[in-house]
């Protein structure tokens, strides 16, 4: 019984360290590969028509990561809309309430990179006042044109994202894209 104490003792005071030193050391663990991401420039370009005549061409540049993030661009004018009224109490004044709506062009471009090419998302959105006024100026008219869709694309060639007839009217607009990789 004395001995199996002492060997114990031994053994909590000197550790099996001369197994460890004998194991062969572990291999390190392979490196995980990084994604390269890269940066691109996306220019949306659209074209208005008007009886087959071209009247305007409007470029809109953005970079963008291929992170699966959006780039948004938004052009345009906020256009105040009277959505109320009221009376306070203590005085004979009417308060009117407002409300602001964006009218104007806005572009969302998202991408990702795909083993076999590149993937755009594309919302494409352009609103204005309409050209007949509004039976009472609460009420405007907002003409709106809207695009979402998702293309793979090929580096340095436009596309041709959709085309747009304006109700009411002989214009027509041309929405194309160029993705370019910027070094």
């Amino acid at each position: 019984m004395k001995i199996a104490r002492s060997l114990l003792g031994l053994a909590l005071l000197f550790p099996l360290t001369g197994l460890a030193q004998n194991k062969p050391a572990e291999p390190p663990a392979p490196e995980q590969p990084q994604a390269v991401m890269h940066t691109y420039r996306l220019t949306y370009t659209l074209t208005e028509s008007e009886a087959g005549k071209r009247v305007g061409v409007q470029h809109i540049s953005m970079t963008s990561s291929a992170d699966n993030h959006s780039s948004v661009a938004k052009i345009g004018s906020r256009i105040p809309i009277a959505t109320g009224s009221y009376s306070n109490t203590d005085s004979k004044a009417v308060q009117t309430q407002m409300t602001y709506l964006d009218i104007g062009l806005n572009i969302a471009g998202r991408l990702r990179e795909l083993g076999y090419g590149l993937q755009v998302q594309s919302k494409i959105e352009q609103s204005s006042m309409a050209d007949a006024p509004p039976a009472t100026p609460a009420d405007p008219v907002i003409r709106q044109e809207s695009v979402e869709l998702d293309a793979i694309v090929t580096l340095g060639k436009p596309i041709t994202l959709g085309s747009l007839d304006i109700p009411g009217s002989n214009r027509h607009t041309d929405i194309e894209l160029l993705v370019e990789r910027v070094p």
